[in-house]
């Protein structure tokens, strides 16, 4: 069981065991809710949280120097997923009707979530204090389409990994990426545990996943403050596309 004191080590170690729960959860209330109706807005919830528990469990596979490039393609489809899942649990009927879109396959970018009213709806229950959801998936996409800056970052990867040079910057930067993957395990548990006002419930048991609020504290404590920290190497501001403003 996770304490606040572990350090970052220790709650990468316990990952696997916490998100395994909260997947075999989503599996089971996903199972019922298709059961009941395959095109519901439950439905559209947990079968979004499945594609992005199932996209985490894959990244733990490439979260190494040498496979960095697959972790970061990695991470910007499961925060796709989670932040479209967060999206798709509005109760009101705009959300309704965009999951109809997303169901139909429309080509109209049901799957995109609109991260604008998401970061106004997270901050308002002072869940994620200055959320920008927005932003970080921005840039996340600069580093995952084939621009100069991923470009750069991958002949980085492959330098290290031909040469066995190691640098400081290399052993910062796997730090950064292990707690970018805790973070993103304790922010997906945010999106489908938690039931908050103006969002419909999942249902989740939480005495299933028992671990789940330790470990969420503690990746927030340990996690948090790295991931947000100022980076070395920023992307520059021009490199990033602004969230889109409601119209």
């Amino acid at each position: 069981m996770c304490t606040p004191t572990m350090n970052l080590d220790g709650i990468v170690d316990s990952a696997p065991k916490v998100l395994e729960a909260l997947t075999r959860e989503l599996f089971n209330k996903a199972d019922a809710a298709m059961r009941a109706n395959k095109e519901s807005q439950l439905t559209a919830c947990l079968q979004l949280g499945l594609r992005s528990v199932s996209i985490t469990h894959g990244m733990s596979k490439v979260l190494d120097l040498h496979t960095l490039d697959a972790y970061e393609t990695l991470n910007r489809a499961a925060i796709e997923a989670r932040d479209l899942l967060m999206h798709f649990r509005f109760n009101n009927e705009g959300t309704r009707r965009k999951i109809g879109y997303w169901f139909a396959g429309a080509k109209d970018n049901a799957w995109k979530p609109d991260h604008t009213s998401l970061d106004h709806f997270l901050n308002k229950h002072a869940v994620l204090i200055n959320s920008q959801l927005g932003t970080a998936w921005s840039r996340m996409s600069v580093l995952a389409h084939p621009t100069r800056y991923a470009a750069d970052n991958s002949t980085v990867v492959i330098i290290n990994r031909m040469t066995g040079r190691v640098h400081d910057m290399d052993i910062t930067n796997i730090t950064l990426k292990r707690a970018d993957y805790v973070v993103g395990i304790a922010r997906l548990f945010l999106a489908t545990v938690y039931d908050l006002p103006g969002w419909i419930p999942l249902g989740l048991d939480l005495a299933k996943i028992p671990d789940f609020r330790g470990f969420c504290i503690n990746a927030e404590l340990v996690g948090g403050p790295i991931v947000n920290a100022t980076v070395t190497h920023p992307l520059p501001d021009h490199s990033i596309r602004p969230p889109k403003k409601k119209s």
